[in-house]
């Protein structure tokens, strides 16, 4: 038998029958109704107090990013769809540019090409201590971007950070600011010196200058790393901070998945659809059938049952072991529960037999009976009509709406994710093309300058002069032209090897 109960409401299971219950009349748990309750005083952020420090929690429980990250990876189709927009964003990788406006055209374009200072400063991270290198940090930046819409790049400085540039240049030392290395989002939170009372005090994001990195959901004993959260006007006062760089948010400190607050639902009711259709086919059986036992073959093994009775006081009066039937201890005196036994082993031998996908194509066998008036008995089976095709088509048509929403909200056509969608006819090139260009329009620049940010602030903090001179560290993407307007020799199907 097996129970389960999620606050005040749950079920008991015995094989295939399954009862639910609740205690009360209301179905919300007492902890469920304070974090439900939208009028209560956790709606806005909560803070707790760690060695003198405030810190502000991610979501009301403090476990935000978690839950993020389960819900994406328990969906079939977000964690390839962000995947998609890294790519997309990534392109061929970052390389140098400098911006230049044409007047003529009054067109913003950038001009690619190699910066050796630059370049050096990006070169070989592994080899100047960092785990990995900087297109490997992009990549893992980028995709922490994607499910969070914040990350936390931790900044290394050598000790040439307490020198001028000008000296740092004249003597050819390492630059102050030699790499950086991702911390995890379910690591970081937000801290402030002020003791913040959040019910009477008002604070801001300009309160939280140290960040604390630690295990915030694991074991009763704590011990949390602090830092200084990385500011462009104090960079070089520490060996190490924190950076913090986000897609902001309306109300809130933090960078804000925008895709997990407003279709949370949507995801945790596509997530459900794949594990509610395969117990809904593994159980199918039991769910339909109702079965009739006839009452002739009742009658008959009653007297069954009564003869082996008989036969087992014959037995013990021989010193004899007891016979058994179906397992079924039948002792010397029949009684009813003995036929409820028997019965009971019947129906889950053929429960056992028939139901399961293992069991299909098999066969269960009976016998039939003649009443007095020649009239046949036999083992039924009657079709509950449960409208099963109705509960299968209802929940793929959801499963198919939801993809739509999770398309939307990601701004990604149907084209470029590969993801079928009812009324799109054509699948030519052209189509293709333009919905790429107009999703890395409409898309690109923000994603692209919030994640090239750190690299930007690498080469202000250590090349200000090229950071003057309009030098950064962008994202090249080759866009493909249409194939009639490319000449036949480079087109695509004569570029293969």
């Amino acid at each position: 038998m097996d129970i389960k109960t999620v606050g005040s409401i749950g079920y008991v299971r015995e094989g295939h029958d399954v009862l639910s219950f609740q205690v009360g009349s209301s179905t919300t748990s007492p902890v469920e109704a304070i974090f439900n309750n939208t009028n209560n005083n956790l709606t806005g952020p909560v803070l707790m107090q760690v060695d003198g420090y405030s810190i502000l929690l991610k979501g009301r429980t403090n476990n935000e990013p978690e839950d993020i990250e389960a819900l994406i990876s328990g969906n079939s189709e977000l964690p390839e769809l962000i995947e998609k927009q890294i790519r997309l964003l990534y392109g061929v990788g970052p390389r140098c540019y400098q911006e230049h406006f044409d007047e003529e055209t009054g067109k913003l374009t950038r001009k690619w090409a190699k910066q050796p200072e630059i370049d050096e400063m990006f070169d070989d991270w592994e080899v100047k201590g960092m785990e990995h290198s900087a297109e490997d940090t992009l990549l893992q930046i980028i995709r922490r971007y994607y499910y969070h819409e914040e990350f936390y790049p931790k900044f290394h400085f050598s000790l040439s950070r307490l020198l001028s540039d000008e000296v740092i240049r004249s003597l050819n030392l390492q630059p102050p600011m030699f790499g950086f290395e991702l911390v995890e989002n379910n690591r970081t939170r937000l801290a402030s010196r002020r003791q913040i009372d959040m019910f009477q005090d008002d604070f801001e994001e300009k309160d939280f200058d140290t960040v604390f990195i630690g295990n915030w959901n694991r074991g009763l004993t704590r011990r949390f790393k602090r830092y200084k959260k990385f500011k462009l006007s104090k960079a070089r006062a520490n060996r190490y901070s924190i950076g913090h760089y986000k897609n902001d948010a309306v109300g809130s400190i933090y960078g804000v998945n925008k895709l997990y607050k407003g279709s949370r639902d949507w995801i945790l009711g596509a997530n459900s659809t794949p594990k509610d259709l395969n117990s809904f086919f593994k159980n199918f059986f039991g769910a339909k059938v109702h079965i009739i036992i006839p009452d002739a073959w009742c009658e008959s093994k009653k007297l069954m049952l009564q003869k082996y009775c008989e036969i087992n006081a014959k037995r013990k009066a021989d010193g004899k072991e007891y016979l058994t039937v179906n397992g079924i201890e039948v002792g010397e005196t029949y009684h009813e529960h003995l036929f409820t036994l028997y019965a009971n082993a019947e129906v889950k031998k053929l429960m056992t037999f028939l139901s399961g996908a293992e069991n299909q194509g098999k066969a269960f066998i009976s016998y039939s009976f003649r009443t007095g008036d020649n009239e046949e008995e036999r083992w039924r089976f009657e079709e509950v009509d449960l409208k099963q095709k109705d509960h299968v088509d209802s929940r793929l048509d959801f499963h198919k709406r939801a993809q739509e929403v999770l398309l939307a909200a990601k701004g990604i056509d149907a084209s470029i994710s590969n993801i079928t969608k009812d009324g799109i006819i054509s699948k030519s090139g052209a189509d293709l093309l333009y919905n790429y260009i107009i999703y890395l329009m409409m898309n690109r620049p923000i994603a692209e300058r919030l994640c090239m940010k750190p690299y930007n602030d690498m080469i202000r903090v250590n090349k200000p002069h090229l950071y003057k001179q309009g030098w950064r560290w962008g994202l090249y993407t080759d866009v493909p032209a249409r194939q009639e307007e490319t000449s036949p020799k480079d087109r695509t199907k004569n570029q293969q090897p």
